[in-house]
């Protein structure tokens, strides 16, 4: 039985998609969601570029919370929402590992196969070194 899920959100048309995804399931499910919206390190950024002041991090929270979550909330599911300094692979990792995941969902970014082999995918990170089910959400709705 899945109580708890654990879905990678960023503010991407696939992310909006997987939450949407993730509410509709948690309510069938009387699942309790855990929102993770992970932001890369200050030190992946060159370093000549300042980091976010305080107050740009606490207005990224609020949208985080208010405006990507809104899916969850409109469900009425339970969640928690969090935002971490890390990259996003290893937050979906480190969550799903501490919340005893049952499923970690996450939207699927379409730069190509090469893209993705070259910067190194999120999905493909978490799909093989999750301690549960993985769900891949596409960013658009493809023809049967």
């Amino acid at each position: 039985m899945i109580k708890t899920i654990v879905v990678g959100v960023d503010g991407t048309e696939g992310s909006h998609r997987a939450l949407e995804w993730t509410a509709e399931r948690a309510t069938e499910l009387h699942a309790v969601v855990v929102a993770v919206f992970a932001m890369p390190p200050a030190s992946e950024f060159v370093m000549s570029i300042p980091p976010l002041p305080g107050e740009a991090v606490s207005d990224l929270r609020r949208h985080f919370e208010e405006q990507w979550c809104r899916p969850l909330r409109d469900a009425g599911v339970e969640y928690r929402a969090y935002v971490v300094e890390e990259s996003a692979a290893h937050a979906l990792l480190r969550f799903a590992k501490r919340e005893n995941a049952d499923l970690v969902v996450l939207g699927a970014h379409s730069h190509g196969g090469f893209a993705d082999r070259l910067l190194g995918s999120v999905s493909y990170t978490v799909s093989h070194s999750a301690p549960c089910p993985v769900v891949i959400i596409p960013a658009e709705a493809r023809a049967a």
